[in-house]
């Protein structure tokens, strides 16, 4: 299952004004394998988080971002499928 592909599918889902729910299940077809995705929202923002857009003139200005949106999880088709460190240590699924 393509990474990308995945991510663009969930933010699709999400939608773009909102922080979504806390818990999402989707099955997801692609190059004729569907899959299973069970996701839960994360705040993957640090407690100084700030968004900052520029302006026409170059300056920047800060506003306040949308809620958080993203989102971690598991397929079922793939139990062994996770995220490990650079030292090899699963991070996800913890």
């Amino acid at each position: 299952m393509n990474i990308r592909l995945t991510t663009a599918i969930v933010m699709g889902l999400v939608g773009a004004a909102f922080a979504g729910p806390t818990n999402l299940v989707q099955t997801v077809t692609y190059n004729g394998e569907t899959v299973t995705m069970r996701l839960t929202r994360q705040n993957l923002r640090g407690s100084y988080f700030e968004l900052w857009v520029q302006n026409t003139n170059g300056t920047y200005t800060a506003v306040t971002p949308v809620e958080e949106r993203s989102y971690l999880g598991t397929v079922d088709e793939y139990p062994d499928a996770g995220i490990r460190d650079s030292t090899g240590q699963w991070c996800f699924p913890w």
